[in-house]
């Protein structure tokens, strides 16, 4: 291509490519004279799994839940939406209310959080989703003017689930675990949505359409009955001793690094293993 170009390009424009060339070349001397020091080993911090799930079960098992319930609805949601009305359109307006729902609550729910104790926050955030969830399955269908806004409860509660389980775990994680504890609670959200669309889709299979709102009902609710029997087996971490709610992607560890609340030790990277055996 550069050849193509030198070719067919008028003297002006190879002079201007030969001005450009040149200026880049030059730009990299300093770069090539610069004396830079080979940056030091890492030592990577472990966090294992049966130590995460020992610190904080209930924040675990919410990253679990959250991942089951939002991968099952995002991958048959439009399933759903096309057996009500196959129009593009009606699908586009159906995902664009789900998507813009779960940005509306982040925020409110997450300072709620941070006032109260996140166990109770969670709990009362699990009862909504079933009862949703129920509204859903069974009036959903039967027109729009009870869809929509049920959709948009619905939404906002399951795509908060997901940060606040995250911030309920780090309330006990000292400064330098919360990277390697941020790669544990994503694996379990992972693991979580791995499995939900199967379930969904199931679910749908066998009990029709409405069978998604179901599976997530019931999904919701055994994630309330472990929050209540954590409840009873541990006293409430004090309001002044949790961290601020922080909205995090659901993508990589690495974004924990941005957290105020990471001190980060001698390393600034820090890994995850299932190798308990090192931690224990």
């Amino acid at each position: 291509s550069a050849q193509f170009l030198l070719t067919t390009m008028d003297p002006a424009g190879f002079q201007l490519f030969s001005l450009v060339a040149i200026i880049i070349s030059l730009s990299l001397v300093p770069l090539t004279l610069a004396h830079v020091t080979s940056p030091a080993a890492i030592v990577t911090r472990r966090l294992g799994l049966r130590a995460l799930v020992r610190l904080s079960p209930l924040g675990v098992a919410g990253c679990f839940a959250a991942g089951l319930i939002t991968s099952a609805f995002n991958s048959m949601a439009p399933v759903y939406a096309r057996a009500i009305d196959p129009s593009p359109d009606w699908v586009a307006t159906f995902m664009m209310v789900a998507v813009f729902s779960g940005l509306v609550l982040q925020v409110p729910l997450g300072r709620l959080s941070d006032r109260f104790d996140r166990r109770r926050v969670i709990l009362g955030l699990t009862v909504a989703v079933v009862a949703a969830a129920v509204g859903l399955g069974a009036l959903g269908a039967q027109s729009t003017w009870i869809l929509l806004p049920l959709l948009s409860l619905f939404c906002g509660l399951i795509y908060t689930l997901y940060p606040i389980s995250f911030s309920h775990a780090n309330d006990f994680m000292e400064p330098d675990q919360l990277v390697p504890a941020a790669a544990g609670l994503l694996l379990a959200f992972g693991a979580g949505a791995m499995i939900g669309p199967v379930a969904g889709a199931t679910a749908m299979a066998r009990f029709g359409n409405a069978g998604l709102f179901f599976c997530v009902a019931a999904m919701g609710l055994t994630l309330s009955l472990f929050t209540i029997y954590r409840m009873s087996r541990r006293e409430a971490r004090p309001n002044e001793e949790q961290g601020g709610f922080l909205v995090m992607a659901q993508t990589t560890p690495a974004v924990s690094e941005l957290d105020p609340r990471h001190v980060p030790g001698d390393a600034d990277q820090l890994a995850f293993a299932f190798d308990d055996d090192r931690t224990s």
